[in-house]
This record gives structure tokens, sequence and C-alpha cells, in this order.
């Protein structure tokens, strides 16, 4: 490597371009350089914030919500007896204050996260300029900013945005370790990492890849390891406190029923493959529309060229390579082993939201082969292929529509207002708790009451005799043995009743049907939500 492209501190620069013009570019375009960064910020913000509310909470989100409206202490106790939640307390302690102060409208709720989603924006840039200069961690900055998978998961009100956050605050500071092993820092970096861990157990992976690095970096940097060892003891006292509550929620996690496809050959292949799709293009643009095949291509592309360019430059570990595999591949094998073989209970197409904090690294990657694109007509057409291609996805989760998980898509507020336009005096509304519909119908003036489906509902219709019956269901995978819904479906038929009135959200792409039902072997569901008007004859 020409030693005229490299640096002592903090990091290297990008291939062709020297230290000192870097320090002059620098200099010479300060505003400019802010000016960019605000407008990425600004840009971020806007993304995130539009229509945060335009679909209501879904089960997940309301979980939460009616976790963090308790005491500390309830929450704790919910977290380690009652299992509400299999994830550590650090994101609900937050959301208790967060609506303490704001409030628990599905906005508010949500703007927590929303607000948490800036903060990895400044971080990646710092951690891209720490690699390779200014001009990576701009690129990889914007390129996060607009990242179809970043913003899906950072509007929803759950962990994911504290997550990426605090995992590239960790990772920020250990870089600065790596150049300057400071006491101060060391501190620093033993609370955001024991903070993390608070925040998301698989988290955890990545603070087992900086320790790769650590290994790496003990050969030129005197006494390193042996420091580095000391800061992770002192991150698992920090948690030792909440350890015995993380093994009651494993075991009880542990006892789920496994995903489908949990122990296939197609499911390990689907496990490795489908991150690596959605942390491209997202998760609301299937593989087979032209935009997304030219966009997985180009990012392909770019994702190779990262590679080489990490190759070629190094830090105190060694080659930047290597800061790929410990901050993408550790996490990315520790945790498809752990939902393989520890929780199978978690699908492939849910896989990408339980290693969400590793989207930032990958920007990182498309980045540096970005900027080794010689020709700017390349970089050009390259980035305007990459824009559409996220701005198609981004347009089709702001329609609700090619969702791979369509949990996320269902427009439940407007399904209640639907079917409370439809009541009439003496009806009855029933429905599972995890379509989330009791608890947005809850918050609405309305007449008919809504029961969920169980026994006692079967003794209501047998006893009152209603002319009228609502139906509300999930189109399920997974979830289908469990359902009693088609059940009592058919018990209201063989009373009398007829579907009269039936209305349908989220309904699936054909052909994502079809190939659901070639892998499970089973017909596949057409709307993900659907409310049935069932009327005595």
């Amino acid at each position: 490597m020409d030693p005229s492209n490299t640096r002592s501190s903090p990091g290297v620069t990008i291939r062709g371009l020297q230290p000192t013009r870097f320090a002059r570019e620098s200099h010479q375009h300060s505003v400019a350089h802010w000016l960019i960064m605000i407008a990425t910020l600004w840009l971020s913000a806007w993304l995130l914030f539009l229509n945060l509310d335009a679909r209501g909470l879904w089960f997940d989100e309301i979980i939460y919500v009616e976790l963090e409206r308790q005491d500390l202490g309830s929450i704790l106790n919910a977290l380690t007896v009652d299992f509400a939640d299999h994830h550590p307390p650090a994101y609900h302690f937050a959301g208790h204050v967060w609506m303490r102060l704001i409030g628990e409208t599905d906005f508010a709720v949500r703007s927590l996260s929303a607000f948490l989603g800036i903060l990895p924006l400044p971080l990646v840039y710092q951690i891209g300029r720490r690699l390779a200069g200014v001009r990576l961690g701009r690129v990889a900055a914007l390129l996060l900013a607009v990242s179809p998978l970043a913003i899906l998961f950072t509007r929803i009100a759950r962990y994911y945005a504290l997550t990426t956050a605090l995992g590239l605050l960790s990772t920020l500071l250990f870089l600065r370790l790596c150049h300057r092993p400071e006491r101060r820092r060391w501190v620093a970096y033993v609370l955001a990492s024991a903070l993390l861990a608070y925040t998301d157990y698989l988290a955890i992976s990545l603070l087992i890849g900086q320790g790769l690095l650590a290994l790496l970096t003990s050969r030129r940097v005197k006494g390193f390891l042996r420091r580095w060892f000391t800061s992770q003891l002192a991150i698992a006292l920090l948690f030792l406190p909440w350890f015995p509550s993380f093994i009651k929620q494993a075991t009880s996690a542990s006892q789920w029923t496994p995903a489908d496809l949990a122990f296939s050959p197609i499911g390990y292949v689907l496990k490795l493959v489908y991150p690596l799709y959605a942390f491209s293009v997202g998760a609301t643009l299937f593989p087979w529309e032209p935009v997304a095949i030219a966009g997985g291509i180009v990012l392909f592309v770019l994702a190779v060229l990262g590679l080489i360019f990490m190759a070629r430059n190094g830090g105190p570990w060694g080659s930047h390579l290597r800061s790929m595999v410990a901050l993408i591949g550790v996490p990315f094998t520790l945790i498809f082993l752990t939902v393989t073989f520890v929780t199978p209970l978690v699908p492939f197409i849910a896989i990408p939201d339980h290693m969400v904090f590793v989207v930032p690294f990958f920007c990182l990657l498309f980045a540096a082969g970005w900027l080794q694109l010689r020709r700017r007509s390349l970089q050009l057409g390259m980035g305007l292929i990459v824009l559409a291609t996220y701005a198609g996805s981004f347009n089709n989760y702001l329609a609700g529509s090619n969702f791979h998980n369509p949990v996320y898509a269902v427009p439940i507020g407007q399904a209640v207002d639907w079917v409370i336009a439809h009541t009439q005096p003496g009806d009855i509304i029933t429905g599972k708790r995890d379509t989330g519909f009791a608890y947005h119908y809850d918050k609405r003036s309305h007449t008919a009451p809504y029961h969920e489906i169980g026994s006692e509902v079967y003794s209501l219709v047998d006893h009152l005799q209603p002319s009228r019956v609502w139906v509300v269901s999930f189109g399920r995978d997974r979830t289908l043995a469990g359902d009693d819904t088609p059940m009592f479906v058919q018990f209201l038929l063989g009373c009398g009743y007829s579907l009269s009135l039936s209305q349908g959200y989220v309904e699936q792409d054909q052909t994502y049907r079809q190939l659901k039902e070639r892998l499970l072997h089973r017909p596949a569901y057409r709307y993900k939500l659907e409310a049935q008007l069932y009327t005595r004859r």
C-alpha cells in the first residue's frame, strides 16, 4: 500500500487522496460540510416523522405501551415474572418516562424511537471519518438516513432505535480507544456497552465482534488486551443484577413453538440470505420487481468494492476488512446461530429486526464502495439507482403495500373506524387480542360491545342470539394452529348466521402468496386483517 495514502490517526483515507489534501479540503469546505450534515439530519427527521401515526400501533407496540404506563417496579416484575416482553428493561424505562412527559397517543409513543433514530447519523459519520475520512462518513450517514430498513424499524415504538444508537456509540468509543486508550474513554465505553446490554441481548454480539478487534489491536498497542478484558469484566458486573431475569426470560422463550421452516435446509438458507436482501433494498420490495433487481445488483457491486477498499486499508487492528468481519460478520453469525438453534421461534422474515443495529455498518460498506468508483458518471448513475430503489421501497412503506411482514402495514385505526361506521344497536364485535383492534376500539366512541373470542363469547351469542356478530381476524401463518377464530366462525354458521359484509386490509401480492403456499405447503391468507359481519338468517 502506498504510504502516501495512509495516516497514523485517526485512520486512513480513501485511496487516491492524501491526508494533507483531506485537511485542506476540510478547512476550505467546512461550511459546506456542515450544511450537508445538517441537511442530512433534517432529511432523516422528515422521513422518520412523516405520517408517523398514519397506521395505528400494532400488537407488539401495544404491549410496550401497556407495560410502560405502569410504575418502574411493576415493569421489572412484568419482565421477570409475567414475561410481558422477553427483553431487558432499558427501553421500557425510557418509554415510561417519555409517556409521562409526552402522552400516550400513537404519535407520542412512536416519537421516542423517531427522535432516537436521528442519533445514529452523527455516530456513523464519526465512525466513517475515523476509518477513511470525512467523505466516507458523510455518504454513510446519508445512506443510513434513507435506508428503507432503518426507517421501517426506527419508526416502531420498540427498542430498535435505541439499540442502534448505543451500538454505534459503543463502537465509536472502542475505535477511539484503539487509537488513544485513555481512562475516561474506557469508562465511557463501559457505560455505553452496559447500557447496550440492558437494551438488547442480541446486541451483545457486537461487543464480541469488538473483542476480535481488541485481540488484533493488542499486537500493536501494549497492554490493550488486558484493559479490554478489564472493561468486559466491568460490563459483566454491571449486568450481573439483571442476569437471573435474563435466564428466566431465555428459559420461557425457548419453550415457544418453532417457526415455520425452522429446521429445514431451505429455512437455513432463507435465514442467511433474506437479512442481506432486506439490509440492501428494504422489506417492502419483492426480489422480482425491476427496481429491486437493479438496486440489489448495484448494492452488491458496491459491497464488493467496499470490501476491496477495506482490505487495502487498515487501522491498529490491521486491515479494515477485519473490522467489517468483526462488526458485521460476527453479529450476523452469532444471531443466525441463536435464532436457529437457541430460539427457533423467530421466523426468517423477522430476523432483520433482530439485527437492525448492523445496518449502519452495511451503509459504511456501501459508501466505501461508491467512493471507489473512479468516474463521476458511474458514481452518479449508481447513486441514482440506489436512491430510486430506496424511494420505491419508502413509497411502498407509506402506501402499506408489498410488506414482506404485513403486520407492520395494517391500518388498524382505519379498520376500527370502518367497523364503527357500519355497526348497529345490538351488534356484538369479537376478535383476538393480538389484532390490536380492542386497544384502538376502546379509544373511540362506540355503542357495540367488544368481546375477545373465547368460551365466554360462545355462551354470550347462544344466550343473547344477536342478529349481527362482527368477527375481526388476522391472516396467519405460524400462529394459525393456536387461533380459534375459524372455530368460532363455524359455530356462527352452525347457529344460522351467514357472511353478509367483509372488508379486508393489506392484501398480499399474488406471487408472494403462491411462494408462501409452496414453501409452507398450505393455503396462504389473502388479507392480513379482515373485518367480517355475520347476520342471523
